[in-house]
């Protein structure tokens, strides 16, 4: 069997589809063809659930399916580094009310503060899972609540997108979005370690809940 898929950005919903081909064996066909199994498929997979678990990130195998799970305060080291520069930004931000200092520049300084505080909230209290089983879909995520868990059929999910997320220091990491045909996106995940890894979980969760 061969596997098409065509997409295409268009007017109004973006096209996109998977079409399955069947091959069969002719007189045409070669003598010597013989049909194998894709080589390595599964130690892919292992080595990719062992990079995840390194990362923090378990990974929970279901009857017919997968989960990975975010722990809360997942990246330890950006986590503390930025709790600390929050707490001396903050310092400042108290020096600069308390003195003869301009009021620009207070509130000025008070905005960024505003902006590290939710950064420091996030990498400490957010946490998340996603789970694919054949034809499905399911995820939540939040700070101190996930809430009701959404779930998607596969005719339901345009894609799932890797995109750039926070960097600490040269380090990048990366997001893991759910696009619904209907245009809704969905941030599922933070703070995967790197475009390969995210990619790659992308397949391997495509894999099983489109069959």
């Amino acid at each position: 069997m061969w596997k098409l898929e065509v997409a295409a950005a268009v007017t109004g919903v973006d096209y996109h589809a998977t079409f399955e081909v069947p091959v069969f064996e002719t007189e045409e066909s070669s003598e010597n063809f013989r049909v194998t199994e894709e080589p390595g498929v599964e130690r892919v997979v292992l080595e990719l659930d062992k990079k995840l678990e390194q990362a923090g990130i378990r990974v929970e195998l279901l009857p017919a399916g997968k989960r990975l799970v975010f722990p809360r305060a997942r990246v330890l080291g950006p986590a503390i580094g930025l709790t600390v520069f929050f707490g001396v930004w903050t310092a400042i931000v108290y020096g600069l009310h308390a003195s003869d200092a301009p009021r620009f520049f207070a509130w000025m300084f008070g905005f960024f503060d505003v902006l590290l505080l939710l950064g420091v909230v996030d990498l400490w209290l957010y946490h998340g899972f996603i789970e694919a089983r054949p034809g499905e879909l399911r995820f939540a995520s939040g700070l101190l609540f996930m809430g009701a868990p959404r779930k998607l059929m596969s005719g339901e999910v345009e894609k799932l997108e890797a995109k750039r997320g926070t960097q600490s220091g040269n380090k990048l990491y990366y997001q893991l979005v759910v696009h619904e045909r209907g245009g809704k996106r969905h941030t599922v995940a933070k703070r995967l370690p790197d475009l390969e890894t995210t990619e790659r979980v992308i397949e391997n969760l495509e894999s099983i809940f489109r069959g």
